[in-house]
């Protein structure tokens, strides 16, 4: 019995030292791949645009243990490098493209500046936008709240919609409470890219429909 008090005393000791940590960095978001089978190839050329918006954050009280029952607050969050920044979102567009290029779905390449969305190279180029309208970071076990938006347009077809992500929705208990911001931002650009990757196959697809002119 007293073993197993023990090691749960560690592991709640370890959590709290985990969380205050994980407090201090500022992880930048690593790439992310698709978890999914793709399901099309094409030839078709996408070009790749980002937009952001509001990047914002809150702060958070974590009681740290300290041994024998007793705990004390610390106030965390506030790092702008720990939310989902702008950084963040370019890696994130990066990734898209490494995605739809690895997969063969299309021919995509980034295109830096929004507002230079020139030109359909030929009929057979798309545009996609992706839109960062909001992100939210909440610092008690490092939630991260996306909302975004895709557009896609090409010749003579287009299609919008918005994701809202939340980076804790698929967690257990134990994977909640000991989640970092590292964790929190893959798991939310996860997310992100596994629900965008097949909303992007079907509008390629449609462009090769039959009575489709583009």
């Amino acid at each position: 019995m007293g073993i197993l008090v023990s090691s749960k005393r560690l592991i709640i000791v370890a959590g709290g030292l985990l969380l205050l940590l994980s407090g201090c960095v500022s992880p930048v978001l690593q790439p992310t791949a698709y978890s999914g089978i793709p399901t099309i190839k094409s030839e078709h050329k996408i070009d790749v645009y980002l937009a952001t918006g509001i990047v914002d954050g809150g702060l958070g009280t974590q009681f740290i243990p300290m041994g024998n029952g007793a705990f004390i607050p610390m106030q965390v969050g506030g790092s702008p490098k720990v939310r989902f920044n702008t950084q963040d979102q370019e890696v994130f567009r990066s990734s898209l493209v490494q995605q739809i290029n690895g997969s063969q779905i299309a021919q995509a390449r980034n295109i830096t500046d929004i507002r230079n969305q020139d030109q359909t190279t030929s009929d057979t180029t798309v545009n996609l936008a992706i839109i960062f309208l909001q992100t939210y970071h909440t610092p008690n076990f490092h939630t991260y709240y996306l909302d975004v938006g895709l557009e896609l347009t090409s010749a003579d077809k287009s299609f919008a919609k918005m994701y809202q992500i939340d980076s804790s929705s698929e967690d257990k208990f134990l994977e909640w409470a000991f989640t970092n911001a590292s964790d929190g931002k893959i798991k939310a650009a996860q997310m992100l890219m596994d629900a965008m990757i097949p909303d992007i196959e079907n509008f390629v697809h449609s462009l090769d429909e039959p009575g489709n002119t583009t």
